[in-house]
């Protein structure tokens, strides 16, 4: 396994993990079943097919079906226009790129192969399985407070986590919680984010908002304004 970060470009490689669909002398190799990438982030998923006879004409990766029942290429998706690239090479291998990921390209992709033979195409099932999410902190306890960095699924590639307080780094580390000992003020916040991916950070967390009598102040002016 490897994992290459730069900026907000998640690219994962899960070369260990493949999932082969064979019918007759077709077959579509994935590179990996499932992967979980950080929304705004980019992520490259892999296959490489096999065909029994002819000259490929087509291949594409697509999410979903139009009315006639025929797959639609991402690159022709609305949803996806201008995000998607493919890459592929001289040994059946096939690449699909995708930027600015939001939590919505959520969903099962698949690889589809069309020959020069009158009707004759491929589509590997079962697919690779992304999910694409944001990051929340969670808060717990009181005078001693444990800040856990939350997503949806577990990050593809064991990513490093990366603590706020007050906008200023307090701590590096493998684990997505924090043990904040020092005595806080309300006015102190916290954030995380993954490293490599700094500007994809989560939403500040207040410490006002897990302060009761705080937090009853807050409610108080809201009413007030309403």
């Amino acid at each position: 396994m490897s994992l290459r970060s730069t900026g907000s470009v998640l690219v994962v490689f899960l070369w260990s993990l493949t999932v082969v669909l064979v019918q007759g002398d077709w077959g579509v190799t994935y590179s990996t079943q499932s992967i979980c990438v950080l929304k705004g982030s980019t992520v490259e998923m892999s296959c490489s097919y096999t065909f029994p006879s002819g000259t490929v004409t087509s291949t594409f990766w697509f999410t979903k079906y139009v009315a006639d029942g025929n797959p639609v290429n991402l690159s022709d998706d609305p949803d996806y226009r201008r995000r998607v690239k493919y890459r592929s090479d001289k040994k059946n291998s096939h690449t699909l790129i995708i930027t600015d990921l939001r939590e919505s390209d959520s969903t099962v992709y698949k690889f589809r192969v069309i020959t020069d033979q009158t009707g004759v195409s491929y589509t590997g099932h079962l697919g690779v399985t992304l999910t694409v999410t944001g990051l929340q902190v969670e808060v717990s306890g009181t005078e001693s407070k444990t800040l856990t960095c939350r997503t949806t699924c577990p990050l593809t590639g064991n990513p490093t986590y990366i603590w706020y307080k007050n906008g200023q780094q307090i701590d590096e580390s493998s684990s997505p919680q924090y043990k904040d000992s020092v005595y806080s003020n309300r006015e102190d916040s916290y954030s995380c984010s993954v490293k490599g991916h700094e500007d994809l950070n989560s939403p500040t967390m207040c410490e006002c908002l897990f302060n009761t009598s705080c937090l009853r102040t807050v409610k108080s002016i809201i009413s007030l304004l309403s």
